[in-house]
């Protein structure tokens, strides 16, 4: 670590110029990440419901990678009228000349495509391609929608709306709400935290550099995944993550070694005579053997955090663990390279721009520790029982909501409100039910080589069931399409057997497709228990009687069960991992066996509380107004999982940055409780301002309108504000006073050194 700071920082120029040249290649990468992202989709590999959307593109390609709707609607006017009709023809007739559109279907040639009042009609879009394709391309075939509504009713007043609503559109939508959110939330995040830092540091220069630094980070970042989208896809969530953990982690481990540097060069200056480079050299290698030493064992915790969520077997998942590892990588990149050069050309400049009201060398308390921190610890150390069970207390109560946490799905529709296809979905709703643009797809395959009669009546049983729940609001199937329309549809069932028979009965005859359109909408917890009553209990009555015939039940709403059942079935065996993985690290590190189970023990107890608050707020619906946001009664099903692993490895962050500042002290002077004193007041400036820091960048994301992101900043925020207040500064120095010297208790053989006393 000294060796590679001291290279850094001899050739100070070089390094700069090589991250300039490195962030603008990374420059030139980003849009092959954005050209490239992968359609958001719930997969679960392995899941029943990938593999009834791999047996639709298989067996059934005429329908495309998904089937849409165009939502028609008129308030003065019905469907029987031939202005109406004209435009349906027309619109789905110019939707149809573009490359990406297989065909469209008439809503006068199906059974429940007009709404009861008359007023709103539904015209089927069938796609092709693939899905990350249609994700892309949704907003232009939009467009196209609007334009030839537009262009057939020019020059007179546009009675009659049209809007495309789709799985892709609303999708593209919502990644187009996330994707603005963000730009939102860092552009107020970062300059609250440039403050923040002005304030902590005392010069504007200080502050700055951290902010520098992360920004190289992120954009680096980025760079290495546009370069990666080359050979295989990235989910646009990452657009988010980066910068979220990037500026987080680069703007930490910045402030911590940008700190430590202070103190060194303060140490090492004589008078008020500028440092030589020699001094500012001797300054940063010594910054860096403890600092840079900590911030790459954070950053080792950190990738050990993320590397849990690579055991679940959903890509989108996986690729934000790998995206948060990329981020976490490159910041610690740049801190360990670009910073000592940074450093080295700036030195004693380091202190340009003080505060008016800022004195003394280096101008922060974080040079010299802080006198009010070291009164402020030895008041804990005087009643540590009191304190622990107090802390403990306070945070077992903010934990008990997760006693009553229920998982769930919201996609974020009202996010999309405003738009073209939030409008369209509105329609839906209103004209037919929330579900009608989302169905639950059924494949029922024959064990024989084609369906027979006796498949078709199975069939037929099926549909006649599903029809009359009260959880189902239609039922599209061979049988079911084959029934006469009403007028004015006036469509023979001769047509529409035919219609049937095209679009729901594969290629090869041996499968055909039930289109099941619940009552609520489909991300709703009543859809998902239509889906786990499909398949446990409805399906398996209704194929009694038809020995090897075989039905799977997917969709959208299916996807999104098969997501939180896969993330809730690993969730203690991947927390498991992280937990071990953690202690065998830290029980390296530390070379103690007290210090890494009291670490994971408080760590998880602060994560626990942060789950409990972010429970009480989102789920039981507490500050819905202030936040923006209308409860489901439900947390984002993937929430639990993901943000475990980004609370563990930030917390952990804290514990290194602390308890090796403690070590420190204790091997230098042998007397535990004045290690404790020592290493909180020390470390107490710097963790308060970069927890400050990481608060304002995390918090900045519940601004963000899409649920998931608001409820992961939410809850990233408030644990590190439980983790600054009540862990690190309370429990931490009172659990190692309590303990003396057993926190360093270690057997013989894998003693590394004694304190020398």
């Amino acid at each position: 670590m000294v060796r590679l700071a001291r290279v850094m920082a001899a050739r100070p120029g070089v390094v700069v110029a090589c991250w300039l040249l490195a962030m603008i290649a990374a420059l030139s990468q980003i849009p092959s990440f954005t050209q490239h992202e992968s359609a958001r989709t719930a997969r679960v590999d392995g899941s029943e419901s990938a593999h009834v959307a791999q047996l639709l593109n298989s067996a059934f390609p005429h329908l495309g990678p998904e089937v849409g709707v165009i939502v028609f609607h008129s308030p003065a006017l019905t469907v029987d009228d031939p202005l109406y009709r004209t435009l349906v023809a027309g619109v789905s007739l110019g939707l149809q000349r573009e490359p990406a559109v297989q065909r469209t279907v008439s809503p006068f040639s199906v059974t429940g495509r007009v709404s009861g009042d008359r007023h709103t009609a539904l015209a089927g879009v069938f796609f092709r391609g693939s899905k990350d394709a249609l994700q892309r391309d949704a907003p232009r075939l939009q467009d196209v929608v609007q334009r030839w509504a537009a262009f057939l009713q020019r020059g007179q007043d546009r009675r009659v709306q049209a809007y495309l609503v789709s799985y892709s559109a609303v999708f593209s939508e919502i990644i187009t709400q996330e994707k603005a959110g963000t730009r939102r939330a860092e552009l107020i995040g970062v300059p609250v935290a440039l403050v923040l830092l002005l304030v902590a540091m005392g010069t504007a220069v200080a502050a700055c550099v951290p902010i520098l630094m992360a920004g190289a980070g992120v954009l680096v970042a980025f760079g290495v995944v546009g370069a990666g989208s080359s050979f295989t896809r990235f989910d646009s969530t990452l657009e988010t993550i980066i910068p979220m953990m990037g500026l987080a982690l680069g703007i930490d481990y910045s402030l911590f070694v940008v700190s430590r540097f202070r103190v060194e060069l303060a140490q090492r200056r004589i008078g008020r005579e500028p440092p030589s480079p020699k001094v500012v050299q001797e300054a940063i290698a010594a910054a860096m053997r403890h600092a840079g030493t900590t911030i790459v064992l954070s950053g080792i915790v950190f990738v050990l955090g993320m590397s849990g969520l690579l055991f679940i077997d959903a890509p989108t998942i996986r690729q934000i663990g790998v995206g948060a590892m990329i981020a976490a990588a490159c910041t610690l990149l740049a801190g360990l390279t670009l910073l000592p050069a940074l450093l080295a050309l700036l030195g004693q400049r380091l202190e340009k721009g003080r505060l008016p009201w800022r004195t003394g060398a280096g101008g922060s308390l974080a040079e010299t520790g802080s006198p009010r921190f070291a009164a402020f610890a030895r008041r804990v150390m005087r009643r540590p029982v009191l304190v622990t069970v107090s802390a403990a207390g306070v945070l077992c109560l903010l934990a008990l909501p997760t006693l009553d946490l229920r998982l769930g799905v919201d996609l974020g529709v009202p996010a999309i409100k405003g738009t073209a296809v939030g409008k369209g979905q509105r329609l839906v709703e209103r004209g037919f039910t929330p579900g009608r643009s989302m169905p639950v797809n059924l494949v029922y395959t024959t064990a024989h080589g084609s369906l027979s009669q006796r498949d078709l009546d199975a069939v037929t049983r099926l549909s006649t069931r599903l029809a009359h729940d009260p959880a189902v609001y239609a039922v599209d199937s061979v049988s079911t399409l084959t029934q006469p329309g009403t007028p004015p549809e006036r469509t023979t069932s001769d047509s529409l057997r035919i219609t049937a028979k095209r679009l729901l009965v594969s290629a090869d005859s041996r499968s055909t497709v039930l289109s099941v359109v619940p009552v609520a909408a489909s991300d709703s917890a009543e859809a998902m228990k239509l889906v786990t009553r499909l398949r446990g209990q409805v399906v398996p009555e209704a194929l009694a009687d038809v020995p090897g015939a075989r039905v799977r039940v997917g969709g959208m709403t299916a996807e999104h069960l098969d997501l939180s059942a896969e993330t809730t079935g690993k969730l203690w065996f991947i927390i498991s991992f992280i937990l071990i993985l953690s202690f065998l690290f830290l029980l390296f590190v530390f070379r103690s066996i007290l210090v890494p189970v009291k670490a994971f023990l408080t760590n998880l107890l602060g994560t626990l509380a942060a789950y409990g608050l972010t429970v009480w707020v989102f789920q039981f619906g507490h500050l819905e107004g202030p936040l923006g946001f209308t409860s489901t009664g439900t947390i984002q099903a993937f929430l639990p999982l993901l943000t475990f692993a980004f609370l563990f490895a930030v917390s952990m962050d804290y514990e290194l940055f602390l308890v090796r500042r403690i070590q420190e002290a204790w091997r230098r002077t042998g007397d535990n409780s004045a290690a404790v004193v020592e290493g909180v007041a020390q470390t107490a400036v710097p963790i308060t301002a970069a927890a400050a820091v990481m608060t304002a960048v995390f918090g900045s994301f519940v601004l963000v309108d899409v649920p998931e992101i608001k409820q992961i900043g939410f809850a990233l925020a408030v644990a590190v504000v439980l983790d600054v207040t009540l862990v690190r500064m309370l429990l931490v120095p009172a659990v190692m006073r309590l303990a003396g010297h057993a926190n360093w208790w270690f057997p013989r053989f894998g003693r590394r050194r004694e304190p020398v006393r």
